[in-house]
């Protein structure tokens, strides 16, 4: 394992690499002998096979760069294999050297010249252990040098010779000088490649260092729900973003150098002072950074599509689970849900949570020939499902057995790429928890967008393509608040022809859609949350416009007994209860029809618990089954604010075993959990209710209100 305590071990194991002889280290005679002092490590350093054989002679000669970056890749290939990229300079052919640049321990040498045969000297060589630290996932703490003659260094070496000053490195150089200019004998290379060894040795045998097919990644544990310690690498990129409303590319390019993946990455961009994302940025304000500073760390338009991977170890091959965040396509991000994958992770399933595109960025819309109407945030979760097809092996994961789930947006997301020739093969189950639908016209996002442009610029009868000259004008955040408080933007997936047939009814129904085990269903009181919006006889009247047509409004009106004696009050009982269907009649057809040939599972979930939890708001009583509240139930996701008694406790834990048995077999049921799941299927259309009492299965609940509203909207025979 790696030493955790750098600073320290390191002080002392340097003490003599960077200043061990007196005030000058001039060379007078060259010696094919090290010096006592350095004898020792020298010999180590040779029986490691750390030097090369050229450099195992002339000790007290000066360092030449090309040597210094020869010793430095023989380090760096020895714990973390062969590194693969080069890059290239105008007077070096050297393979070392070009090694050494490509990870980058070679820095600010300008011009496109390193100069192999100029001397190394001190200043230069804190700065390359600095970079080498950092190339190898150690890297030496911040700090600025406090030395007599700091005047004399180059401003370039500043930061590496601070860096190495706190790292402990410069202890003993006397006089509290560190002459910057003084060349460094070869000598002191090789002690100080054997002292980095001794920090860095291990990492081929630390879990938090794996290797994949783009480089090496550096992880670190994070601590689930019940304390079990959880491998976490995050904020790895899938994909990069070429330019504003471009199709993201795949990040297929190679890691330069360990790739850290300790911390959470930068999240596309959406409304960062409020939302999910709102206790960050005060985290953030609380420090004194200014706004600007802070969307600079939070948000990207070119850098923030990564994904987060959770598992408890990276050996063999487990099931994966693929998290995609719900947040109505405006907001959200996939580091809002690590709790909550990391509780599953620890069951032997190795989980992914994916970020994409939001708002005005993933969803706009300008040509309507274009093969990527509108969807470029759906575009860029088949480019990170592509990315798991293709490296989740590294990980511990098994490509052939990835299920995706999300809920609300994150939801209706799945039901997409359920239906997306793009995403064929690139999963084998699906979750879709309270949301699915077929997609909205491209002509309805493309006049929308236009409709939103022209009124942000104050134009009237604009053409689509002035629309987008006009969006990639505006700066990214003043875009995306706007976008988000502009009732003329329309925020959803398009039937392009391309990414989404364009007749997704009739491809499901038709069965024309990926075959995958389904688990598909909905909680009882969705409205508390999502509300209709309904207060009155009259907003009943647009919001049954709004989901059945002008057509048809009458007809609707006289199923659900609305008349012009209907109470504002009974409006709105109506309008709830449509509320909470609309989550999950369309959920039905997608499972009438993947039945044929898959395990298919519906759900309502019952249990009512104290309170309801929502981040940035805190713990909510007398909310019901809101919108969401299965999220706690099975993620642990602020499970012990939600007042949960033991049987409640209980509950979640059975719900997180089905969940799981689903991920890893296709099945919810099973021996680790006492709830008892019945299949659907298209005869007896049974649900399994959830409740804290266990489970009951009935038909599906409303059945006569779904058949009267599949029939009507599509003329579906339920």
């Amino acid at each position: 394992m790696i030493k955790k305590t750098l600073a320290f071990s390191f002080a002392l194991a340097m003490l003599l690499a960077l200043a061990p002889v007196a005030p000058s280290i001039a060379v007078v005679e060259v010696s094919d002998t090290p010096s006592t002092w350095a004898e020792p490590d020298v010999e180590r350093a040779i029986n490691l096979e750390l030097v090369p054989i050229d450099m195992q002679s002339e000790y007290t000669s000066p360092t030449t760069r090309a040597e210094f970056a020869a010793l430095a890749v023989i380090l760096y290939e020895k714990e973390l294999g062969t590194i693969t990229g080069r890059t290239t300079f105008t007077d070096t052919d050297d393979a070392s050297v070009q090694k050494a640049a490509y990870i980058g321990v070679v820095q600010g040498v300008g011009n496109g010249r390193f100069d192999p045969d100029g001397p190394l000297t001190r200043e230069m060589a804190a700065t390359l252990m600095s970079n080498l630290s950092d190339a190898m996932g150690q890297p030496f703490p911040q700090g600025a040098p406090t030395f007599d003659d700091n005047d004399s260094m180059e401003p370039w070496a500043r930061a590496g010779i601070g860096r190495a000053q706190a790292a402990g490195l410069m202890a003993g150089t006397g006089n509290n000088l560190f002459s910057p200019k003084d060349v460094y004998e070869r000598q002191q290379s090789i002690v100080a490649t054997v002292n980095m060894y001794d920090i860095v040795a291990g990492i081929s045998s630390d879990p938090t260092f794996i290797t994949t097919g783009l480089g090496v990644v550096r992880g670190a544990y994070d601590t689930a729900y019940d304390g079990t310690e959880v491998l976490a690498f995050k904020g790895i990129p899938y994909a990069t973003v070429p330019a504003r409303f471009a199709v993201s590319e795949p990040a297929t390019a190679s890691y330069r150098g360990v790739y850290d993946a300790t911390e959470f990455r930068q999240v596309p961009y959406q409304n960062i002072a409020s939302g999910t994302l709102a206790l960050l940025y005060a985290e953030y304000e609380s420090t004194g950074m200014t706004a600007d500073e802070i969307e600079s760390v939070m948000v990207s338009e070119t850098d923030c599509l990564n994904l987060n991977i959770w598992t408890t170890e990276t050996d063999g091959s487990k099931p994966v689970f693929v998290w995609i965040h719900g947040g109505g396509w405006t907001v959200g991000s996939n580091r809002s849900v690590t709790s909550q994958l990391m509780s599953v992770a620890e069951e032997g399933i190795v989980c992914v949570s994916i970020g994409y595109r939001l708002g005005a960025m993933g969803w706009a819309a300008f040509d309507s020939d274009s093969p990527n109407t509108g969807n470029l945030g759906l575009l860029d979760l088949v480019c990170g499902l592509q990315w798991i097809q293709d490296n989740i092996a590294d990980y511990g994961g098994d490509p052939a057995q990835v299920t995706i789930g999300g809920q609300s947006a994150g939801s209706y997301n799945v039901a997409d790429l359920v239906r997306s020739p793009l995403a064929e093969g690139l999963f084998s189950r699906a979750i879709m928890q309270s949301g699915s639908d077929f997609s909205t016209s491209p002509e309805r996002v493309i006049s929308g967008t236009t409709a939103f442009a022209a009124d942000y610029a104050g134009l009237e009868n604009i053409a689509s393509s002035e629309a987008k000259e006009i969006m990639e004008a505006v700066p990214a955040l003043d875009l995306t608040v706007a976008w988000v408080t502009n009732p003329l933007a329309v925020t959803r997936s398009t039937a392009d022809g391309y990414v989404l047939p364009v007749d997704g009814f009739t491809e499901v129904i038709n069965n024309n859609i990926n075959q995958v085990d389904l688990l598909v269903g909905s909680v009882r009181d969705e409205h508390t949350l999502i509300r209709p919006g309904v207060n009155d006889l009259a907003g009943l009247d647009r919001y049954l416009t709004g989901i059945f047509g002008a057509d048809k409004i009458d007809e609707v009106k006289s199923y659900f007994g609305v008349t012009s004696a209907t109470t504002d009050e009974e409006a709105v009982a109506i309008a709830n209860h449509l509320g909470d269907l609309t989550f999950i009649w369309n959920g039905y057809i997608y499972a009438d029809n993947l039945v044929a040939s898959n395990n298919v599972w519906c759900y309502r979930y019952d249990y009512a618990a104290p309170a309801f939890f929502i981040p940035g708001v805190g713990p909510l009583p007398g909310m019901g089954v809101a919108h969401g509240s299965e999220i706690n139930m099975i993620f642990k996701a602020n499970i012990d604010d939600i007042g949960l008694d033991e049987d409640g406790y209980a509950l979640s834990d059975n719900m997180t075993a089905a969940w799981v048995n689903f991920i890893k077999t296709g099945d919810p049921n099973g021996s680790t959990t006492e709830l008892a799941f019945t299949p659907y299927d298209k005869d007896d259309r049974q649900v399994t209710h959830i409740d804290i009492d266990g489970t009951t299965a009935t038909e599906v609940p409303y059945i006569d209100d779904i058949t009267f509203i599949l029939q009507t909207l599509y003329g579906y025979h339920f």
